[in-house]
Parts: C-alpha cells; sequence; structure tokens
C-alpha cells in the first residue's frame, strides 16, 4: 500500500510525491525479487490455520473485472476508502471506491474497507475513523474496516521523528499506539470489526506501534513483509507478501494478501457458539456457492452482519468450500471455519442421514457378505436388493441387522432404508470389486426408487474395461 496515496493527490504535487514514495519503496525493499502468489511459501501458520488468498484495491489498479478476480481465486478484497493528505490533513475519498465495492459484492468477493492515514493525533485519528465509518454506512461488510497506518516522508514522518526527540523512541510507540487505538475504538463502537495495517518493522517492541495489546484489546492485525516467508512473531490474521502480483481481472499490478483461520472452532469461552448448515453437499453452478448458514448461541439464534459476518472461500469450484464465520460485538473472538462440499446436486443432511453407509460386500463359502454402516435416522429397517445380471428381476431380502448373507455370488447389489415399506434411500458398495459393483442400468431402474431417492446414488460399472465412476445428474460426489 505504500503507493496508495499518491492517487489522490492534486496534479500539482503528483510529480514530487512519486519522488518520494518511490525512494521510500525502493530503500525497504529487499534485495531479492518480492514474492508472487507463485512463489511464496507458507509460513508455520498453516499448521493450525487455513490460508485463504485476497487482494487490496485502490484507484491504481483501474477498472476492474471483478467476476474474473473471483474465479482467478481471490475470495476476499480490502478496498481504499480515501486517503489523508501527507502535507495537510486532507481527507479524499478514492474515486473508484463506490464501484469496487459494489462490483466485488456482485462477484461474490468479501469486502473489507481500508483508510490511507497520517493522522498524527489521537483526534485526527477519530475524524478518519467517522469518514471511513461514513461511507462504510449501510454497507454489509464481511471483513474488518482497517486503519492503513504507513510511513511515506509525509506528516506521519515529521511528527514521529517530533516524539523521538521529545521523549525518544518509547515516547514515540506510545504516540504511535494510542492514534491506533482512537481510531479502531471508534470504528469498533460503530459496530464495525477492526483491523490495524503495519509494515513489519512498525511492529518493533521499541519504536513502532504496540500491536500485541492491540490484538489483545479484540483487534486484528494485518502485516505487510514482502518476503516469500513470513518472519513475524506477532500474532497477525494478514500477511501482505507482494505488491507486484498480478491476477486475471486486474490489469497491472497488485497487492496480494493471506488469511489465516484457525483449523480448530475458537469459541472464545463460549462452549456453546455453534455454525450449522442443513447440507451435506450443495450444488454446482458455475456461479460462488453460498449456502444459508446457522449461527447460535445455545438455543439462541444470532444475526448475521450484528453477531457475526460471513466469508464464502473457495467456493467456485467442485470440491470443498468453506465457510468463516467470525463474531462481533459481545461475540467478538469466535471463529469457526466451516466446510462444505460443492457437487453434482444438492444433498440435504436429512437425506444423508437416512443413508447407509460403507457397504462393503464379499465371497464367503460361496455366499455373498454384505456389511454395512447403519444409517443414522431411525429407519424401519434395511432391504438388500441383489441379482446377477440386467436381465434377472430384482430379489431383496429385509433385515433389522448390518449383516447379511446372500445365497450365491451375487454380481449386483444395494443397501437400501425403508419406512412404511417404501425405499427411501439407496447405497452401493463402496468396495471395488467386479462382483461388488451395480451396473449402468440400476440408474433407471425404477423399482428401487421408492420416493425418488435412487437418483441420489453414485454408480459404477461392472465392466473391467470402464474405469471411470458413472454418476447420474443428481448423484452426489
Amino acid at each position: 500500500m505504500l503507493r496508495g496515496f499518491i492517487g489522490t493527490m492534486k496534479a500539482g504535487r503528483i510529480a514530487v510525491a512519486v519522488v518520494v514514495v518511490m525512494i521510500t519503496v525502493f530503500s525497504t525493499l529487499p534485495t531479492y525479487a518480492l514474492p508472487t502468489k507463485d512463489t511464496v511459501r507458507q509460513p508455520g501458520k498453516v499448521s493450525s490455520n487455513r490460508a485463504f488468498y485476497g487482494i487490496d484495491v485502490s484507484v491504481w489498479q483501474g477498472n476492474i473485472d471483478w467476476q474474473k478476480v473471483k474465479h482467478a481465486g481471490a475470495d476476499y478484497a480490502f478496498v481504499r476508502a480515501g486517503a489523508t493528505g501527507q502535507n495537510s490533513f486532507e481527507m479524499i475519498k478514492d474515486r473508484t471506491y463506490e464501484k469496487n465495492m459494489d462490483e466485488a459484492a456482485k462477484a461474490g468477493v468479501a469486502r473489507g474497507v481500508y483508510w490511507y492515514s497520517q493522522a498524527t493525533t489521537t483526534e485526527e485519528a477519530v475524524i478518519e475513523a467517522k469518514e471511513v465509518c461514513k461511507y462504510a454506512e449501510g454497507r454489509k461488510l464481511e471483513l474488518p474496516i482497517v486503519m492503513d497506518m504507513e510511513f511515506s516522508n509525509g506528516r506521519l514522518d515529521a511528527a514521529y521523528a517530533g516524539w523521538v526527540s521529545e521523549g525518544g523512541s518509547a515516547n514515540a510507540r506510545k504516540q504511535l499506539t494510542l492514534i491506533a487505538d482512537a481510531f479502531l475504538n471508534y470504528c469498533r463502537d460503530h459496530g464495525y470489526t477492526t483491523c490495524l495495517y503495519v509494515s513489519q518493522s512498525l511492529t518493533s517492541k521499541t519504536s513502532g506501534v504496540d500491536v500485541a495489546k492491540l490484538v489483545k484489546d479484540g483487534h486484528e492485525l494485518w502485516i505487510a513483509q514482502y518476503n516469500i516467508n513470513n518472519t513475524s512473531s506477532e500474532d497477525y490474521t494478514y500477511w501482505q507478501y507482494s505488491s507486484i502480483d498480478r491476477i486475471s481481472g486486474i490489469r497491472g499490478r497488485v497487492d496480494s494478501n493471506y488469511m489465516y483461520i484457525p483449523k480448530n472452532k475458537n469459541t472464545n469461552g463460549n462452549k456453546k457458539m455453534e455454525a450449522t448448515m442443513d447440507y451435506e453437499q450443495l450444488a454446482y453452478t458455475g456461479n460462488p456457492v453460498e449456502p444459508e448458514v446457522t449461527v447460535q448461541d445455545g438455543v439462541t439464534k444470532l444475526t448475521e452482519n450484528q453477531d457475526y459476518t460471513l466469508v464464502y472461500a473457495k467456493n467456485i469450484r467442485k470440491g470443498t468450500g468453506y465457510v468463516i464465520v467470525k463474531g462481533k460485538g459481545k461475540y467478538r473472538g469466535y471463529t469457526e471455519c466451516v466446510p462444505f462440499r460443492i457437487g453434482s446436486k444438492t444433498i440435504e443432511k436429512e437425506e444423508r442421514a437416512n443413508e447407509v453407509t460403507d457397504v462393503v460386500t464379499s465371497e464367503v463359502n460361496g455366499k455373498t457378505q454384505v456389511k454395512f454402516t447403519a444409517a443414522e435416522s431411525n429407519v424401519g429397517n434395511y432391504r438388500v436388493f441383489y441379482r446377477n445380471s440386467n436381465s434377472e428381476e430384482w430379489q431383496h431380502v429385509d433385515t433389522n441387522r448390518t449383516e447379511v448373507f446372500l445365497d450365491g455370488e451375487q454380481r449386483q447389489v444395494k443397501v437400501a432404508t425403508v419406512k412404511e415399506n417404501k425405499v427411501i434411500a439407496t447405497a452401493t458398495p463402496k468396495n471395488n470389486k467386479k462382483t461388488d459393483i451395480i451396473d449402468k442400468a440400476v440408474q433407471n431402474d425404477t423399482e428401487l426408487s421408492g420416493v425418488s431417492k435412487e437418483k441420489t446414488n453414485k454408480v459404477r460399472l461392472i465392466d473391467k474395461e470402464v474405469s471411470n465412476d458413472v454418476t447420474t445428474s443428481s448423484g452426489k460426489n
């Protein structure tokens, strides 16, 4: 974000500002090439956290195709609302803010907002915070409001030098922390989650912001370190690892980040907190998949954007998507990363609960042994269907046990759950022996369909030559 202010300055000052900022940038960059998402290495944080990719943008990125950005893998973006002047306390709105916020939302990209700060007093910090809250008002923010605090040879640098002159680096550290505290607390008091953005050098324990205090107070931390590894020991949530990355949908360079979310739920001492959804799997449609999530404190159902925020991530392709739940207000500190499956069709949890699982068959003394795990729901009993070829009629036996022996070596087997003599769900063997596999014809077998659950099953061809799974149009993956 070092270049973040230039685009807001009046024409008469741009040339000078370019020289100043470029000097600052190149005097602080490492001697090796800056990393990109293709070269960056994940730090030790990933052992206990999941990492999610995102970007931050301003007028510098020009006209952005947010649909392409989302499909290229960016799950979130921090959008600049505006900036404070380097030489005078002048606040200027980023002219691309509204469009970026609107288009990102349409594309399914989660959004946070940042303000490029040059506050040198707590009073100025509050004025900046009021300005950014004004722009955020009425918008559903999935991510925090961020105070972007950085040196760029402007008024903050001059103030810092004065603080050091007056009382040493400890005094400078105190003043920086008070200013950050004032900005972040104002935003939080007005209903927003909050975050401080700083370079790693500004986290110095002797002369930088007391970021440990801010994190302890419930604010998130976003550290910029342009390196293939993040060497910070601070408890950061976001890492900006590059300012020269590229992504489809943006013509030039862009800042790239990782957000780290704990793999294990953090209830912040409230063990009754829980996020649930009604689906075992959601259908892939080519668009971002966003399942409805219920968040509860015991029996109390909470309200989105008042008590918590939701970020949908990795949700544009078949596979595993995630819903990131973060508490707000009195639920601050609660964080949960809930995985969900994206496949060929939507499967409700209730439907899956009616199915038996782990169906396995084997040949025992000339008979076919069928074993399975009972359904989660309280079904009436089980019906094991079998036959040897497509031309034969299906036979079946009813049982209340999870192991059945069938006469002969049966080539085709299915296990169904039955209520009131109706088949409500079916499952096929999971082992891959030729004698265990249901052939393609079974997909169209209406005898087993019961209440139309037949099409939920994944079926495989019995022919040895065929190695690919055959799935119905609504089959589960």
